[in-house]
């Protein structure tokens, strides 16, 4: 047996699925020398239909990686619910605030082939049969015990290591981190199939009943004269662990459910498995980091999972850049990432937990259901708050210690609030064409908008203080400031000659949309969430407010 001792990387990454293989990628874009490796001989070979929602699409975008998702992939309009049969409301995605109005269902495999792939090309690799033994806390970053493909065991000091994708379960024994259930366990039927029949070919469908809800998610849509292939899946009430689950027994779980009438035929595959939906107790311990499935386990109800674990990744990203480079104090990541992330996988947890639970008995959660259903048809804002959710568009890091919101007396109750994600949209650039707000301020930079008052009397002296306010802003930052003016027209031949980059805010639509109206700025973080928001920006506040995030 080798012992080999010699560091060859700052970041160890456990786990080779979606989110080992995004966080890998990330880094090594970034000039981050990580390693990616994986218990298992070979990747994940079953199909595994999975749903990303809107604001994975909004990120994946940003880092030029959605090209191959859009071409192997169905396009999601929309949920319909229905009790035993009858449409109790459809719930539509298209009115979003997003580029990306819908969901799109593919196979994860797909989407960790094309990870991997551009990791490989940018010179990374995966180390498959490659198993962490034990891990302990040092002061310098993690120890590390590995046993790889041809038995050598190695000894290495990481500055971080991260738990992707199932790969961290060691790593949780080592350091003391448990999971906390947060629900039974249930046991899950799966079948891909063609269906005929009448279930909408753009819209994942959802029956309750009381024996268990079922879902049909669309993954093909084929001519008229043509079945469409969907993933169904069946929450099985009673389950024999010994026989195989077969795409019969879903037949009959269908016309139980749903009615006479809807056929399963040209199944591909088929299989059981079950879930606990949990929680891990902390997602970070020292320089020891939890994504994915070793940090949230949750019942794939409505396709909240993978999106999950790649919020996860999109928020720790940017954090182990900034610390690796030393533009940032380690207590980035230690202090913000478990904070922010915890939350928001309880969110879906839960609203995962609730719908799971709707119309299991006549007499608890399917009267409370009739009631709910009542309320979504007749008051449409509720509709667009649940679409917001499922879309994961409203997740926010209002409460994270990263977020300082300084404007509360002067907020109105639909303004948007510092730790809320940035709304994308099409604005007026200084160069006199339009762009994308995310292209204008894509990278790993963080970006500042500034909006003087809109007085004409005021509105020189505004634009000269905030100027003032902008090259302190930058100073601080050491220079790594992106600094965007949002300009009511009077004031753009000022900016023109003073080269300022801006967008022109005609009718206050910018400022409107960013929640920094008649005036004031907003910092944003490279995974497009506000920071820090004030009304009257004050140098001493903001100096104070980064010194939390910026060294």
């Amino acid at each position: 047996m080798q012992t080999k001792t010699s560091q060859d990387a700052d970041v160890l990454v456990v786990g080779g699925g979606a989110s080992g293989l995004l966080l890998a990628l990330l880094l090594q874009r970034a000039g981050i020398k990580v390693r990616l490796i994986d218990p298992e001989a070979s990747a994940d070979p079953r199909p595994r239909p999975s749903i990303l929602h809107s604001r994975s699409l909004e990120l994946l975008e940003l880092f030029d990686l959605l090209p191959p998702v859009v071409a192997n992939s169905h396009e999601i309009e929309g949920v319909e619910f229905y009790r035993e049969g009858k449409l109790l409301k459809r719930l539509d995605f298209r009115g979003l605030q997003t580029p990306f109005p819908f969901a799109r269902a593919l196979n994860r495999g797909i989407l960790e082939d094309f990870f991997q792939d551009v990791f490989e090309r940018g010179g990374g690799r995966v180390e498959r049969n490659t198993k962490i033994l034990a891990a302990w806390l040092e002061s310098d970053g993690v120890r590390c015990k590995i046993d790889d493909a041809n038995g050598v065991i190695e000894q290495l000091t990481y500055r971080y290591v991260v738990g992707c994708d199932g790969g961290g379960r060691v790593l949780r024994e080592c350091l003391g981190i448990g999971f906390r259930p947060l629900g039974e366990e249930v046991f899950y039927g799966f079948v891909e199939a063609a269906v005929e029949g009448g279930i909408p070919r753009n819209r994942s469908s959802v029956f309750f009943h009381p024996e268990g809800l079922l879902e049909f998610l669309p993954l093909e849509s084929f001519s008229k004269n043509q079945p469409s292939r969907y993933r169904i899946m069946a929450v099985l009430p009673i389950v024999d662990k010994k026989s195989e689950f077969t795409v019969e027994q879903m037949q009959l779980i269908v016309q139980e459910r749903v009615g006479e009438g809807i056929f399963l035929s040209s199944p591909s595959w088929s299989g059981r498995t079950r879930i606990r939906p949990a929680l891990a107790r902390r997602f970070s311990a020292g320089k020891v980091l939890l994504t994915g499935s070793d940090a949230h386990r949750q019942n794939p109800i409505a396709g909240q999972s993978l999106d999950s674990s790649l919020g996860d990744v999109f928020n720790l990203a940017w954090k182990l850049v900034a610390v690796l480079r030393g533009d940032s104090p380690p207590s980035l990541v230690e202090a913000s990432y478990s904070e922010e992330r915890s939350k928001t996988a309880l969110f879906s947890i839960e609203a995962a937990q609730r719908l799971l639970n709707f119309g299991r008995n006549e007499t608890g959660p399917v009267s409370f259901f009739d009631k709910f259903s009542k309320i979504l048809t007749e008051h449409r804002t509720i509709d667009h708050t649940l679409a917001q959710d499922i879309s994961h568009l409203s997740h926010n890091y209002r409460n994270s210690p990263l977020t300082f919101e300084l404007r509360k007396k002067f907020l109105t109750p639909n303004q948007m609030r510092a730790g809320e994600r940035i709304p994308d949209a099409v604005v007026p650039f200084s160069n006199g064409k339009n762009i994308r707000l995310y292209n204008l301020l894509r990278g790993s930079e963080f970006s500042l908008i500034l909006r003087p008052l809109n007085f004409e009397e005021y509105g020189a002296a505004s634009f000269g203080n905030m100027r003032f306010f902008s090259e302190e802003a930058t100073s601080a930052f050491r220079g790594k400031l992106r600094v965007i003016w949002a300009l009511p027209p009077a004031l753009i031949p000022q900016a023109t000659r003073g080269g300022l980059n801006f967008i022109a805010d005609v009718g206050g639509n910018i400022s409107h949309l960013l929640g920094i109206e008649p005036c004031g700025a907003v910092l944003i973080r490279p995974d497009f969430y506000s920071v820090w928001a004030s009304a009257q920006p004050n140098i001493a506040e903001f100096r104070l407010a980064i010194s939390h995030f910026w060294t």
